[in-house]
């Protein structure tokens, strides 16, 4: 009996709602993958994300809704914690 798509409720992803975080920067970086000896290229964290989503959805773990979903909380709890943890100190400006 062949695989029938995603096997579990449609949760939010949570993979894409910790890669986010970091979707704001805007930094071309590289990654290597020791498991393949590939190195894989990105414009910015972004462009990574997208792929992360991809992945996911392809590889049967989510839905594409699910790590949508994940994503738009990641980036709801990023900006909640940039606005309220990640203010100057008094005095250091």
């Amino acid at each position: 009996m062949g695989r029938r798509g995603v096997r579990r409720p449609d949760l939010a992803g949570g993979h894409p709602a910790r890669s986010v975080a970091a979707g704001a920067a805007r930094v071309p970086f590289s990654g290597y993958s020791a498991d393949s000896g590939t190195t894989r290229y990105f414009r910015g964290f972004s462009q990574a994300l997208a792929e992360v989503v991809e992945a996911r959805v392809w590889g049967g773990i989510h839905t594409r809704t699910a790590d949508e979903r994940g994503a738009k909380i990641g980036a709801q709890v990023t900006a909640y914690m940039v606005a309220h943890y990640f203010t100057p100190r008094p005095g250091s400006r």
